[in-house]
């Protein structure tokens, strides 16, 4: 499955944005990760809180964050009103998959990352994982195709 992730940077332009996306991938993809590869970058936007392309992208990925965490929640609360505790032990259903991604910080159910590849789950999160700029610098978007 492809995924379009965003990836949050603290660049001068985009250009150097580009450049700065490959200590997150490295974290996230590859071998034992939980990407098995990355494409394309799709898209390059500057980040700021009035509004914008940026932040039409970065609200895009909060909304698939919460999208997959409602899913999953979904399926725990029918899990644990139709099962026993011993039953919910012993599941091979999906109860215990959706428990994982439920508290997950990379991976399918995570659509945005920082720099560092630590998923940014909530909005709370995101607007904590914004450092403080120095001269010159810009906080980007840099969406890129990851397959899962």
């Amino acid at each position: 499955m492809h995924q379009p992730i965003g990836i949050m940077v603290k660049a001068k332009n985009s250009e150097n944005a580009r450049g700065e996306i490959f200590s997150a991938l490295d974290y996230i993809v590859g071998e034992g990760r939980p990407f098995d590869y990355y494409g394309d970058v799709l898209e390059v936007e500057e980040y700021t809180p009035e509004g914008g392309k940026g932040k039409e992208l970065v609200d895009d990925r909060l909304e698939e964050n919460k999208s997959e965490f409602m899913g999953h929640i979904k399926t725990i609360r029918a899990n644990i009103n139709s099962s026993s505790n011993e039953e919910l032990y012993n599941s091979d259903n999906d109860f215990r998959y959706c428990c994982y991604y439920v508290g997950a910080y990379r991976g399918p159910s995570c659509w945005l990352y920082d720099n560092w590849g630590s998923g940014l789950r909530t909005s709370k999160e995101f607007d904590n994982s914004l450092d403080e700029l120095e001269k010159d610098e810009k906080h980007y978007i840099v969406v890129v195709d990851v397959h899962c």
